[in-house]
């Protein structure tokens, strides 16, 4: 296994040795735009190193995080990762596989950076290939699980590829769930999108949509270094 050195924030460390994703701008970036608003309970499906819990806990005081994993390597670091954090008593890691997790509890919010890529070549290696494609959690049956276990004037949050939105905003149509925020990111401005953060809610609301460029010249945009100041310890 390839020996990644631990992330460092500002409030907290992100270790990474035993996660199949390491810390990626995008999931910082997808992070700082989730707006949880005045919920209480949160679940991050698929958490990885813990670093959207992580996020979150740093700014929402009063939201507790159930942050669940298929795979166990992966909990290592999360598991460690709260642990080390101010908001320990808040974040709990657990080992589930989500589309088959037998859960009574409804959640105010559901957040997930997903598995981003469906009916395309797999990556080689089991841990690298559950991370980032979908076999594990297939897209159309993840929404209509989120939808299944969202409390009444609950959200979701999504960080989804471009190529997926389409049949994502469809998934999400047909679980009576509302599309209320769409920001589409783009590496750089003479990229295309490649993602896109979506929030959508058992609430209807006219669709606020804007764009965020993430680098200019090999730097981060001032857009991009205002979104992850409270966060990174060089902005």
């Amino acid at each position: 296994m390839k020996q990644r050195n631990p992330f460092q924030f500002k409030q907290f460390t992100v270790h990474q040795t035993c996660a199949a994703m390491p810390v990626t701008t995008d999931a910082c970036i997808f992070g700082a735009l989730i707006d949880l608003g005045e919920a209480t309970s949160a679940l991050d499906v698929g958490t990885g190193t813990g670093l959207l819990s992580l996020m979150l806990a740093q700014r929402y005081p009063k939201t507790r995080f159930t942050a669940i994993d298929i795979d166990t390597e992966s909990l290592k670091d999360a598991e460690l990762n709260f642990k080390e954090s101010p908001w320990t008593d808040r974040l709990n890691a657990t080992h589930a596989d989500f589309l088959n997790w037998n859960t009574s509890e409804k959640f105010d919010t559901i957040i997930c950076n997903p598995p981003f890529f469906q009916n395309q070549l797999p990556s080689t290696g089991i841990k690298k290939r559950n991370a980032r494609h979908s076999h594990t959690l297939e897209h159309e049956n993840m929404v209509a699980k989120m939808a299944s276990i969202l409390k009444p004037q609950g959200q979701i949050w999504l960080l989804i590829p471009e190529i997926h939105l389409n049949a994502i905003l469809v998934y999400l149509k047909e679980n009576k769930l509302h599309t209320n925020y769409l920001c589409s990111i783009r590496p750089s401005a003479a990229k295309p999108v490649h993602l896109t953060v979506l929030m959508a809610g058992t609430f209807q609301h006219k669709t606020m949509e804007q764009e965020l460029i993430v680098y200019e010249n090999g730097m981060l945009t001032e857009q991009t270094k205002n979104l992850l100041s409270g966060y990174y310890l060089n902005t």
